[in-house]
Order: C-alpha cells, then structure tokens, then sequence
C-alpha cells in the first residue's frame, strides 16, 4: 500500500481540521507546510511533531513545490490565493486537493482546470460536505426513491465569525464575505440535489463597511415543470449570514417525503419523513434516522476519496467533479454581479 506525503500550503485553523483527517487515514500522513512566514509553518508542525517527527517547514510555496518528496498538496491559504497557489503546484506535477471556495470567479476556475489537464494532474475541491456519510445517505434515499421527486430544499446556514474588524472573512481583497465562505456550502449542495446550476436566481445582500456581503438570502429556480392544475416548479432557499449563528439545518421536500438534515455541512444526522393521507400531511415521526460514527471532524472522508483517486488514477473526484466545481462559482458570480459587488482583482 502507498502511504502519500501531504503538503499543506497555508497552515492554519481549517488545516488543522483536514491533519485531524489524516491521522485516522492508514495511506496518509504529514510531511510539510509552507507558508510566507516559516514560522507559522514551523509551530503549524510542532503540534504534530510526536505524530509526524519527519517534517520539513517552507518559507514559501515555491520550495515545498519543487520538494520530490511531496506526494500531494492541500491548499487553504486565503481565499484570493487560491488559484496562484494551485496552478504553482500543479505546473510541478503535485496532486491538488484546494478548500472552498475554489476560487474568487469561474475564470479563475476554468485556468485551474485548464492547468491541472495541461500536466494530467488530480484536482479537486475541498468539499467535505459531499463526502460525508450523511450526504452519502441522503443521496440514496433521493436515488432509491424514498422521498419521490425533490422539489424544493430549504437551508439556513449562519456563523458568528467575526470577532474584530480586521478578520479575513470581512477582507474585500482577500475574497472574504459570507457568499465565499458559508454560500458556497448550500449552493453546491442545491446543485448536487438537483442536477446543476439554477436557470433562475433572486437574492438580496447586507454589507459589511468593508464592502464583503455579511449576510444574504437567495432563491434559486432549478426547473419548471408542469401538474394537472398548472405550473410547478423546483425551487431552493437559503438565508446565509458570518455574523451571527444559525440552526444550519437542511430540508428537502419531494413530492412522497421529505428529508431534515441537521448540521447539513457537517452532517451530524439525517431524518427521513414520508407523506400521509391527506397527501398534505407529513408524519412527525421519522422513517429512518441515520447517525454517523464520528472518528474525526470529517474531513478523513474527503481525504480517503482523494487517496483512491490517487490509487486509481483518475485526474477528477466523480463524487465531486470539476464541471459541479464551475457550476457553484458561476452561481456565485452572477450573485455577487447582481450585488455590484467586484473584488479588486476583477477590476
């Protein structure tokens, strides 16, 4: 069994997370960080030292880059660094595993993709949500057929972030906002449940006096369909916010059930409900509930699923695709253009 050497380019809190993940991950293990401060990257280590003993530290990603000893890169440095970052590794043949959101805008994007076809090199989003065994079920059972069709989804998804003006959510350069760094999470989630980008979006913003959204909500149309009374259509609703908590749950109605995930981005469970005569009616008491067993924050998932396509050799993840990649960023651009909102690299 190959055991892969992991680079973390931008070692912090969430990188912190994706090594808890690789602890309890038998064919992966920490080798290196790099950062523009080599003393971020030194004490980032030192925490795992007793773990990984055999680690080296970078004063920048160019070193770590050129390492032979670095199987593959997880990239969650700020959110305008992104692409840079990725396209640096994968023009050294590295495997590229980049947080959320991928980038700042769909062209950024696509030179990702572009760059990671052009050396035949994996690249994937750092979704976890999609790998989680709660979305995993979820998935079945609107697949078996448990709930009918899905019509709507609802979601509420908020976080009290910002504890001090300078904090990089509210960072209109660095890509900060609550679109970029809660949004992503129901956007893609909407896409994966029913089958792409919405034909129709309508939303409205509050921004911070740094000039990032601190809170949004939106309405997304996925299709429009036809009953015998007339027009239907299938619909999505989300209300995100960075400066204050929210129950951050998830409900999918379809047209036999309807699904209530709570903690959706980290999928702490899963309740299936089934309609009842009158067909109006949903019973209270769940068909089926799914709890996960917990051995980590959740990011072993997405870390496991990567390592297979290492071992197979795939260049996308099929659970998480490219093209579901470039579809949540043009969803997000056309919101941040209904907003006005440009960051100062698109200018």
């Amino acid at each position: 069994m190959k055991v892969y050497r992991f680079g973390i380019a931008g070692p912090g809190v969430i990188a912190e997370k994706f090594v808890q993940g690789l602890m309890v991950t038998s064919n992966a293990v920490l080798a290196a960080a790099a950062s523009k401060n080599i003393s971020r990257a030194e004490t980032f280590l030192e925490k795992y030292a007793s773990k990984y003993p055999d680690t080296k530290a970078y004063g920048n990603y160019e070193e770590m880059a050129r390492d032979p000893d670095i199987d593959a890169v997880y990239i969650s440095n700020l959110n305008d660094a992104h692409c840079d970052t990725a396209m640096l590794f994968l023009n050294h043949k590295k495997p590229v595993i980049c947080e959320k959101p991928f980038a700042l805008n769909a062209m950024q994007v696509s030179q990702m993709i572009d760059c990671a076809r052009l050396n035949n090199v994996l690249l994937m989003e750092a979704m976890w949500t999609r790998f989680l065994p709660v979305t995993e079920r979820v998935v079945s059972w609107i697949n078996d057929g448990r709930i009918g069709v899905p019509m709507h989804a609802i979601s509420d998804f908020g976080m009290a972030l910002i504890d001090r003006p300078e904090h990089r959510t509210l960072s209109f350069h660095n890509g900060g906002g609550a679109l970029l760094d809660l949004g992503v999470y129901p956007i893609s989630f909407f896409n994966m449940i029913f089958g792409g980008q919405p034909m129709l979006i309508q939303s409205m913003v509050a921004k911070a006096n740094s000039g990032v959204d601190i809170a949004f909500d939106a309405v997304f149309r996925y299709k429009m369909t036809h009953n015998l009374y007339g027009e239907d259509h299938v619909t999505a609703y989300t209300t995100v916010s960075i400066d204050k908590n929210m129950t951050n749950r998830m409900l999918i109605i379809g047209s036999l059930g309807s699904i209530e995930i709570t903690n959706f981005f980290a999928g702490q469970s899963a309740a299936l409900y089934r309609s009842v005569e009158p067909a109006i009616v949903i019973e209270r008491e769940p068909v089926e509930i799914f709890l996960p067993e917990r051995v980590d924050f959740g990011y072993s998932h997405e870390i496991k699923s990567f390592l297979n396509c290492l071992d197979n050799g795939w260049k996308e993840n099929p659970i998480m695709p490219l093209s579901d990649t470039l579809d949540v960023i043009k969803t997000m651009d056309l919101m941040r253009m209904q907003w006005h909102m440009k960051f100062p690299q698109e200018n």
